[in-house]
């Protein structure tokens, strides 16, 4: 349950940046903080710290240690380092996609509702397991997938049914709620495939993922100013999400929130995935729903509906 509160935090955090009105156009009509490349960027850089305290950890180990290492050991430890320096560049590139699809999506729908339709990765992670891990799910596996699916399918029907005004509409909902999901799952199995492969430290595992992803975000982000979006303005610009994080005292400490809890919550989930599986930590995921859900409550952000 420990990656539940740091997935929240990082949902909620990332929602209230959303809801930040950083100036206005040539209409008067107010424009709001988005920069989901940014946010994935910020998302990163969380996980890249994680290689600080194993360094830490490493650096003690060695000095405590009453045995060195044989040159074998030594050479055998480097070798599976080095091997997952390069393997976790993988799931870094299906985090980045799923992550800044998401943040996007999640800019055009309500907090609780793009948590409730992230259920839906489990039916990916099931599916994926069969096959990738060609693991065989059992009936209380088909059963979990089936009553999430079907919950989903509620949240649907109740974003219909209650006709509320999305806060920023658009025209392409879809593929930003669901293709990430696709790819979230295809991390999270791709993970539990190579931590098992490669006995990769779960510090270790986490910040190469940041690594990559730093270093994906770093390529990406000068060729997102460039090409116009909606409205004329870039896809994406750095320089200009960090001249409205400077100006904002409340897009600071969303951002510093998204850094710490972004940490927190993969250095859990894949701790759990080492632990379980990728579908355990799938299924773990989606009980942050019920937070995010009450949050969004208390704070006014939406009105109350039974069928969610």
């Amino acid at each position: 349950g420990l990656p539940v509160p740091a997935g929240s935090l990082n949902t909620i955090a990332t929602k209230i940046q959303d809801n930040v009105v950083v100036g206005h156009d040539e209409a008067g009509r107010a424009v709001h903080f988005k920069h989901p490349a940014f946010q994935t960027a910020a998302m990163f850089l969380g996980e890249a710290l994680c290689l600080v305290p194993f360094a830490l950890r490493r650096w003690y180990k060695a000095a405590t240690r009453a045995t060195p290492l044989s040159a074998e050991e030594a050479a055998a430890r480097d070798h599976r380092l080095r091997r997952s320096f390069a393997v976790f560049s993988l799931p870094a590139m299906c985090d980045a996609a799923a992550t800044t699809l998401l943040n996007l999506g999640l800019f055009y729908t309500y907090a609780s509702v793009f948590q409730m339709l992230r259920g839906t990765l489990v039916i990916f992670a099931g599916m994926l397991t069969i096959l990738l891990l060609h693991r065989r799910l059992h009936s209380h596996h088909w059963l979990g997938i089936v009553l999430i699916g079907a919950g989903a399918a509620l949240v649907g029907a109740s974003s219909l049914l209650a006709q509320q005004p999305l806060p920023h509409p658009s025209l392409t909902p879809t593929p930003t709620h669901h293709t990430p999901q696709l790819l979230a799952a295809t991390q999270f199995i791709v993970e539990e495939k190579y931590l098992v492969k490669y006995r990769a430290p779960v510090l270790l595992a986490v910040g190469m993922e940041g690594f990559w992803g730093v270093a994906l975000c770093t390529l990406a982000l000068p060729a997102l100013q460039l090409i116009p979006g909606p409205g004329g303005r870039p896809l994406d610009s750095v320089a200009d999400a960090w001249a409205e994080v400077r100006r904002d005292a409340t897009l600071q400490w969303t951002t510093a929130a998204t850094v710490v809890s972004i940490a927190f919550f993969n250095f859990f989930g894949v701790s759990v995935t080492k632990s379980l599986s990728g579908a355990a930590r799938a299924t773990i995921d989606a009980c942050r729903t019920l937070f995010i859900w009450l949050f969004a409550l208390r704070m006014g952000w939406e009105h109350f509906h039974m069928l969610q």
